[in-house]
């Protein structure tokens, strides 16, 4: 419906209609020549090539290809790619026809397929070649004969392996080798068709050439591979067109495991109805697996991979409840504990009035027992029957039904009775008394009832109501549990401390039933939780508990005929439960979360509506929006541009839904000049990590660009400080942690970290370990730190207050203001020193102090600071010297000469407003101290040595019962370029012996290190003398590569580290080095983010060279799409443009992601940028992240930047004309867009007008 006043419209045409002529879902019918088998073997491998005739070096790196694909893990950059069934893909097709030369000699079902993908017959008005992958197999073809005449090569990739074998054999897999990841190895063992284009020197192709993508066969592969030289002064533009089994699911049948689940079923979706499996999926699964527990059901936990979507809302208050519940499809590390998880309505209702029931009854000797259908009357009584059953019923020797109840219960025994009556026409019963128990049996003698009763189930702990009995209408299911209710229900109420408890309880050994009856419930719009107690220690099997507690206790009381009260101890009924007629809202209560390796998870799909209820709750099928089953896209792009070369290249491409469309394109260009297309993004930093500058320890956070950080030179093998060029916010991102025993830090598992690969297949000679940066989920071993350069500064100290100021009184006056000046003891001057720093150290371990306060607690009426330091004690004479050069007073001994103290308040004052206070459980280490130069990091550490440390087999050892504060310490050694490792000893309480006195120790950690002679000038001289005797050498071992004979240099070393997951979802940042491309983060190298990376670049390294990048980004519902580009001005005269355009529609979001730089040298270099933003609803989002260096004078650059909603003024002129309201905006939306329409080909344009209409429409995904 329209937002304005309804216009009256003349000749229109629905966009339906174009759209059913545009069937981008449905496969058209060829056939197929070659159909491989599904499943990649080496047979088929060499059968590919067989086919093709290609030459033996072919065949050769197609099998080394196909090694490396079985040998490497999938990737994970970019969009979750899991779900890819490499084994159920045919990976080469070839359809029956033959290649041709004209438009008039293409098959009509070809022609049909181009249209659909907007290929205008009018092509060859305007375009000097087509060239067009149906399946991989090139079917049409054009070439203008002037072209070719000039040299211009444009052919199919295997006739130009058989026409010009030599220049493929020089370039290809050159730019991107055949191991550069898993489906670059993928496309060159199976690659077919694919483009091959040869610019000879000087030549210039003025009109495109094209090539159109599609793939026509479901489970098929397209592995085209395009190669494209362009040699000296030439110029060419290419226009390329789950869950663990045991999981219980909730089906129409009832629940099953998730591994029982077949096509036949059909199970609960979110939208609270029944809808049909339409396939299956099982597959091996590693990486974290989330375990969630949520309340309202103690017995169920939530167990499922990382990328599975839950329907969830966010919490809105931390200790509210919701007041509205926005719900929305969240992977388990973005809830957090409080939100809450979903649980959906059962909406079905089927009302009969009739039930028929098979019993078997005797017909005579001759037919013996024969099977009949009973019908019984579905009337409220009858279920309210049956309630009574579920509670009291039991069937004996085949042929009694009984009802078991409390001699005070008469009321409830002339119902049952009256109730047979009523449904049965059974008058007769027999009342059984039991004395022992005040308890009586009412009792119906027929074997035909205790049939019927039988579907209810003969045991308690077997009891259930059918599943038509679930979808039955609301005033029979009221009656059902009126019954039930009755029977083994009850009314808590009780007065505690806390005020006066209420809550309906209803108890079953039935796990079946009390998940049933809280589905009917719900149904009902009563809330209501489910508990379970283990009674195995009485040998008796699980109690399972319906409650009925807060608000919801006046609905269900009315039903029962209980009344309750709106409030109760004088306020409203609340629970912790949200609801809304359609689903249950149960906060989360843990989430935990597992690394695993090769664990077999299910998932299915779901007819229509994508979703299940697995645990109870809501969830989405496994596969993200972006990727579902289907086909598989993975072609390699390799560009070769010679020097003064030029080479445009734009892509137009027209996927449906569920292809995954997966390339690798890489250019290469001469001359030093450089342009990149790699999916992926390297990865981010977790907010709180620090990183060292000249002046200290920075969060990343805080880093500010300018800044320089400490960063490793690789070619000169040593640590240097270099300055931020760039800095990002990323955004909240799942987040992991790879750790160093104590080193650590948090990162995405994407980041890559310093370290060395091995390549099994190359040669020997070549060099098998190379190193570089490795991901971190990928990560065995870390090249880390073992020194560091020295940075900081001394740290000003806070200096108590000498002047005090407070009021008193006397016999005389009261309200007196009284000052009072001191002299300052302390000898010590503004600025932190070395034997400060060893004091302040000490203190953490062996100190500790006593405050007076006066009537007015800020004022310090006497103070003193202690030491438990014998007289025989290592560091006691150090101890004694610092503290007369720190203090003018005289130190007090204790009679047992194990402590020796100073009554100063101004020397605790100083200690205290400096950050160095509390108990010994609970002290830490001020941030200030991280940001020292290193002589004081280490004398501080040394003081903690000496109160608390110990030397031992080349190791220094600290225990302590304040785990947090080693951390700290850890935290500190990381500056120094020291690992540690913390271990735990105990962490219960327990008696323990020190100094003589017995104390209760809550708990011993140990912190452990390798000896560092940097701590030498300051620890005590016993512990020096026992580091000069174990003192090890260095262990040449960690800084060598493998066995590779490489050796590191003197400031690093390789340690093996461990990947975590932390089940957090935690805000990241980027930031971009100059010149090494990496800086130290919590004690790693790690490299930059590289943030446009992904993004077309430019690098202008010649005289007057020019780059130029037009980009449109479409985001619809469920996508992110990025656009952008980098340019790098080296040389003089150089100029650049970038256009980015993008529009949002229906919550999508797009991007700008850019830099422009400037360099020294390039005087007289022109840039401009534009990136202009569209957005078309509220739901959408547009941002952009451009980034501009500039370090030459004389340049130009000009960036200016654009978001915009369509007005609503701009809707109303063009709708009071007649247009319709979808017609205005698409208008607008071409208009938006005609800068760069007029920037491509005719023919391009008209396609992109239509691919924008059909957007627009919502027809194409």
């Amino acid at each position: 419906m329209s937002r304005f006043a309804k216009v009256k419209q003349e000749n229109t045409q629905d966009l339906g209609e174009l759209d059913a002529r545009y069937r981008l879902g449905q496969a058209d019918e060829v056939e197929y020549e070659i159909k491989s088998k599904k499943g990649l073997t080496e047979r088929l491998v060499r059968q590919i090539s067989k086919r093709k005739s290609e030459p033996k070096w072919m065949l050769e790196m197609r099998l080394s290809a196909l090694k490396r694909f079985e040998e490497m893990p999938i990737p994970k950059w970019g969009g979750d790619i899991g779900a890819i069934k490499f084994d159920e893909i045919h990976y080469y097709l070839r359809p029956k026809m033959k290649e041709v030369k004209s438009w008039d000699e293409v098959p009509k079902e070809v022609k049909a397929t181009f249209e659909k993908i907007g290929v205008p017959q009018a092509e060859r008005e305007y375009l000097a070649g087509v060239k067009s992958q149906f399946d991989s197999e090139v079917i049409y073809g054009s070439l203008k004969k002037a072209l070719a005449k000039k040299g211009v090569v444009f052919l199919s990739m295997d006739e130009g392996l058989k026409q010009y074998p030599d220049i493929v054999k020089k370039y290809f897999g050159t730019v991107v080798p055949l191991g550069d990841n898993k489906l670059a190895a993928l496309n060159t063992a199976v690659w077919s068709g694919g483009s091959f284009v040869y610019v000879p020197k000087g030549v210039e192709v003025d009109l495109p050439l094209q090539a159109y993508f599609r793939i026509n066969s479901e489970n098929a592969g397209q592995f085209e591979r395009t190669l494209i030289v362009v040699e000296e002064g030439a110029k060419v533009h290419y226009v390329e067109g789950c869950f663990l089994a045991g999981t219980m699911i909730e089906t129409g049948g009832g629940r099953k495991v998730i591994e029982s689940i077949t096509k036949k079923d059909k199970v609960l979706t979110h939208l609270g109805r029944l809808r049909k499996v339409n396939y299956l999926q099982s597959r091996e699964y590693s990486g974290g697996l989330y375990r969630i527990k949520y309340w309202g059901d103690s017995t169920e936990e939530l167990v499922l991979t990382e990328e599975h979507p839950i329907l969830a809302v966010r919490r809105v208050l931390k200790n509210e409840r919701n007041g509205s519940w926005k719900r929305d499809w969240l992977k388990p590390g973005e809830i957090n504990v409080g939100d809450y998880l979903t649980i959906p309505v059962d909406r079905e209702t089927r009302i009969r009035e009739i039930v028929g029931f098979k019993v078997k009854t005797w017909s005579g000797k001759n037919k013996g027992y024969i099977e009949v259908v009973r019908d019984v009357p579905c009337t409220p009584e009858f279920f309210r029957l049956v309630g009574y059953y579920l509670a009291e019923g039991s069937i004996s020797s085949g042929s009694y039904l009984n009802f078991s109840f409390s001699k005070y219960e008469r009321e409830y025994i002339e119902d049952v009775k009256r109730l047979m009556k009523k449904v049965f026409g059974q008058e007769k019963s027999h009342e059984s008394v039991h004395k022992k128990n005040n308890g009586i049996s009412v009792v119906f003698s027929s074997v035909e009832l205790c049939q019927i009763f039988e579907n209810f189930g003969k045991k308690s702990y077997l009891k259930q109501i059918p599943e038509w009995m679930v979808h039955e209408s609301e005033d029979k299911q009221r009656e059902l549990l009126v019954g039930w209710y009755r029977g083994d229900g009850n009314y808590y109420r009780k007065r505690h401390s806390s005020g006066l408890k209420e809550v309906f309880r209803i108890n079953t050994t039935s796990e079946k039933l009390v998940r049933q009856l809280r589905t009917v419930l719900l149904r009902l719009g009563v809330v209501s939780y489910i508990n379970a107690r283990e009674r195995g220690d009485e040998g008796r099997r699980m109690m399972y508990t319906l409650g009925v507690s807060g608000e919801w206790m006046v609905k269900f009381g009315e039903m029962v005929g209980v009344e309750v009260r709106m409030k109760v101890n004088d306020k409203k009924r609340a629970t912790k439960f949200g609801f809304d007629g359609d689903y249950m809202y149960v906060p989360v209560r843990q989430i935990r979360c597992e690394q695993v390796r090769r664990k077999r998870v299910y998932n299915f799909g779901v007819d229509r509506d994508e979703s299940y209820v697995a645990g109870g709750v809501a969830v989405h099928n496994c596969s993200a929006p972006a990727y579902t089953s289907g086909s598989l896209h993975a072609a390699v792009v390799e560009i070769v541009v010679k020097a003064g070369a030029r080479c445009q290249y734009t892509t137009v491409q027209n996927w449906y839904k569920n292809v995954f469309n997966l390339v690798t394109k890489r250019a290469w260009v001469g001359e030093g000049g450089e342009m990149r297309w790699i999916d992926g993004n390297l990865g981010c930093i977790a907010e709180n990590q620090k990183l060292i500058t000249p002046d200290g320890v920075v969060k990343i956070e805080q880093i500010k660009v300018g800044q320089k950080v400490l960063s490793y030179d690789e070619r000169k093998e040593r640590l240097v400080f270099r300055r931020v060029l760039a800095k990002r916010n990323s955004g909240r991102q799942r987040v992991y942690d790879v750790s160093i025993g104590a080193r650590k830090i948090r990162v995405t598992r994407n980041h890559p970290f310093y370290s060395y690969r091995y390549d099994s297949t190359r040669p020997k000679k070549l060099g098998r370990y190379e190193l570089g940066f490795v991901r971190a989920d990928e990560l065995s071993k870390a090249i880390v730190p073992r020194t560091s350069l020295d940075y900081g500064k001394e740290y000003g100290l806070k200096k108590p207050k000498l002047r005090t100021e407070f009021w008193s009184g006397n016999q005389h006056k009261n309200g007196l203001r009284v000052v009072r000046e001191q002299k300052s003891r302390l000898k010590i001057g503004d600025r932190t020193t070395g034997k400060l720093m060893w004091l302040f150290g000490y203190w953490l371990g062996d100190g500790d102090m006593s405050i007076k306060y006066g009537v007015n607690e800020k004022v310090v009426r006497w103070a003193k600071l202690g030491f438990s330091c014998p007289k025989d004690n290592r560091a006691r004479e150090r101890l004694m010297g610092i503290m007369s050069e720190v203090v003018e007073a005289s130190p007090t001994e204790r009679k047992d000469g194990v402590h020796v103290s100073w009554s100063s308040k101004e020397l605790v004052e100083l200690f205290v407003t400096n950050g160095f206070v509390g108990k010994a459980i609970d002290r830490r280490v001020p941030g200030w101290v991280w940001s020292l130069p290193e002589e004081q990091r280490v004398a501080f550490v040394s003081g903690y040595i000496d109160a608390d440390g110990t030397v031992k087999e080349g190791r220094i050892d600290i225990k302590s019962v304040n785990k947090t504060l080693l951390e700290d310490v850890a935290s500190l050694l990381v500056t120094l370029g020291i690992t540690s490792r913390l271990f735990t000893e105990f962490s219960e309480s327990r008696e323990v012996i020190i100094q003589g006195y017995k104390t209760v120790a809550h708990g011993s950690y140990r912190l452990s290190f390798e000896i560092d002679g940097r701590f030498e000038r300051y620890i005590a001289g016993v512990l020096v003398d026992k580091i000069k005797q174990v003192s090890p050498k260095v262990k040449e071992q960690k800084r060598l590569v493998g066995r590779s004979g490489i050796k590191l240099g003197g400031d690093v070393e390789i340690a093996r580290v461990k990947f975590e997951d932390v089940g957090k979802e935690l805000p990241t940042w980027d930031i971009e080095v100059e010149g090494t491309g990496n800086f130290i983060c919590e004690g790693f190298i790690v490299h930059n983010s590289r943030l446009t990376m992904k993004y077309p670049a430019c690098i202008l390294a010649g005289k007057g060279a020019k780059g130029e990048t037009l980009s449109i980004a479409w985001a619809g519902e469920g996508q992110h799409q990025d656009a952008g580009a980098k340019m790098i001005h080296l040389a003089p005269k150089t100029s650049s443009r970038i256009i980015s355009k993008s529009i949002s529609k229906d919550g999508g979001r797009a991007s700008y992601r850019g830099m422009v730089q400037m360099s020294k040298g390039a005087s007289g270099a022109k840039s401009k940028v534009v990136c202009d933003a569209l957005i078309l609803d509220d739901k959408s989002r547009s941002d952009t992240y451009p980034v501009n260096r500039i370090w030459e004078n004389e340049v130009s650059l000009e960036h200016e930047a654009t978001v915009s909603k369509v007005g609503e003024e701009q809707l109303f002129y063009l709708m009071s004309r007649g247009i319709s309201e979808h017609e205005a905006e698409a208008m607008i939306v071409n208009g938006f867009l005609e800068p760069v329409m007029k920037e491509i080909p005719f023919e391009y344009a008209i396609e992109m007008n239509r691919l924008v209409n059909l957007e627009m429409e919502g027809s194409v995904g």
